[in-house]
């Protein structure tokens, strides 16, 4: 007889028991102490998911289960493992152990599930939506931006003469995109500038008013036309949106994006870069300084005028600097970049547009 643990399934009282196994039965003699013996069919009994260091424990018949428990390799626990089915692994049989103990476990098990969701939510479906709007073909990323630009101009006063000049300068600069870059200027006081998805550059006035030279200029439009050829804007909104974008995107409710593009195009424009996205975005912007053969202290300048429009007392943060936020390390990774070799001067066009934008 095997010395062991038995469970009423109605209590959590233990009754100190003896156990055998009745091999022309094929049953477990259970004998709790002061109680009435059984016999469990072992076609009736089942491992538990809920066992101590060195002990198994078996349950029997439905929900409450009586249940008891024994050290392993003794006599007894041979004779037992080669009657009983293979014990269930795995999370389906810790689930069913779970939905089968009642109230407290159907808690349990509901938690975990709801983690999960959770889970997926929060971590699987943005990484899932931005990898879907990364597979859109630039002909409809092109006119999902002109979608979110005009909403977003609505409202805005563009400087017509100004985005004219801009727009001249741009052409200046060869940014090795296939994306049909068009770029803007509002009469605004705040410091800032965005790209959208698709190709879209629109710079504030002040801005440009805080710029000191050409080379800052080409500074600023390399990085945001960067984050364009990158996809930036679309894998923040991947992110920022996925479950709209996501769903939008399985169900081929093309009509459903644009109009949630028409609806979020604002926020669409105020959503901020990651670091890494920012890093990546100078540093190619950089690129493009160096193949124009321009001098690169331009995005260094560009950088520190924001720095100092940042630390002015008394002033909120830069609308720029909500988006693109600044750190001593981007100025650190910029300053230590490899610089062109060989610089040219500025073309005439090009100072001519900077000198109608500096009016």
């Amino acid at each position: 007889m095997e010395r062991g643990v038995y469970f009423d399934g109605k209590t959590s009282n233990p009754y100190p028991c003896e156990l055998a196994y009745d091999v022309t039965t094929k049953s477990i003699i259970v004998s709790p102490d002061g109680l009435t013996s059984q016999s469990w069919p072992v076609n009736l009994v089942s491992h538990s998911e809920f066992k101590g260091v060195g002990k198994t424990t078996l349950q029997f018949g439905t929900f409450p289960f009586q249940s008891i428990e024994y050290t392993d390799h003794t006599a007894f626990a041979n004779q037992v493992s080669h009657a009983l089915p293979k014990r269930k692994e795995g999370f389906t049989a810790f689930a069913n152990e779970l939905v089968n103990s009642g109230l407290s476990g159907a808690i349990v098990l509901m938690i975990l599930v709801s983690s999960a969701l959770i889970s997926v939510y929060v971590f699987v479906l943005p990484w899932m939506a931005e990898q879907a709007v990364l597979s859109l073909p630039m002909a409809y990323e092109v006119q999902f931006g002109e979608k979110v630009y005009e909403s977003f101009i609505a409202n805005e006063k563009i400087d017509k003469k100004k985005s004219k000049a801009l727009t001249q300068f741009a052409q200046n600069i060869d940014f090795e995109t296939k994306y049909p870059l068009k770029f803007t200027v509002i009469d605004d006081n705040q410091v800032n500038a965005f790209a959208l998805p698709g190709g879209h550059v629109v710079v504030y006035t002040e801005m440009l008013d805080k710029l000191q030279k050409p080379e800052q200029l080409v500074a600023l439009l390399g990085h945001e036309v960067s984050h364009i050829k990158n996809k930036h804007s679309l894998k923040n909104m991947g992110r920022e949106f996925s479950g709209k974008i996501f769903l939008g995107l399985i169900f081929g409710d093309a009509g459903g994006m644009l109009d949630f593009a028409f609806d979020k195009a604002h926020s669409i424009a105020g959503l901020s870069y990651s670091r890494n996205m920012e890093t990546e975005a100078d540093l190619k912007g950089l690129e493009v300084m160096s193949h124009n053969k321009l001098d690169s202290q331009g995005m260094v300048g560009l950088m520190q005028i924001l720095q100092k429009e940042e630390q002015k007392t008394g002033m909120s943060i830069p609308a720029y600097l909500s988006t693109h936020p600044m750190t001593k390390k981007r100025l650190a990774n910029i300053q230590k970049a490899p610089q062109p070799i060989d610089t040219k001067p500025l073309g005439e066009d090009l100072l001519k547009t900077w000198n109608e934008l500096k009016k």
